[in-house]
């Protein structure tokens, strides 16, 4: 099979990131260490996660568990369950997340 471009995949992560800030939920597009799109997106404590595509497969992730995963054909849907996971906080977590970075508070992250 072949591996989707990372055009394929900023294009799908442009979508939602544009979907989450009509939801009012506070992410910013970039690149993970190997040059893949990525978004980070900020909880309501404004701890961080990545959300990282895999358009293979056809998901959003931002953990490894079977509840840290949506759908990405229909990005509205899928932006309405990321804007009710950060509105109560990204679930604790003590190890890395699912893009090889450790949550952080957003303002430790931009600056």
């Amino acid at each position: 099979m072949e591996q989707p471009s990372p055009s394929a995949e900023r294009q799908a992560l442009a979508d939602l990131l544009g979907a989450l800030h009509r939801r009012g939920v506070s992410a910013i597009a970039g690149v993970d260490d190997t040059g893949w799109p990525c978004l980070t997106v900020a909880d309501s404590k404004l701890v961080t996660r990545r959300v990282n595509v895999n358009l293979s497969l056809w998901w959003f992730t931002w953990g490894n568990g079977h509840d840290e995963r949506v759908s990405s054909h229909r990005v509205e849907d899928a932006a309405d369950r990321i804007a009710r996971v950060v509105e109560k906080g990204w679930p604790e977590q003590a190890a890395v997340d699912s893009g090889g970075y450790r949550s952080q508070a957003l303002d430790e992250h931009t600056s």
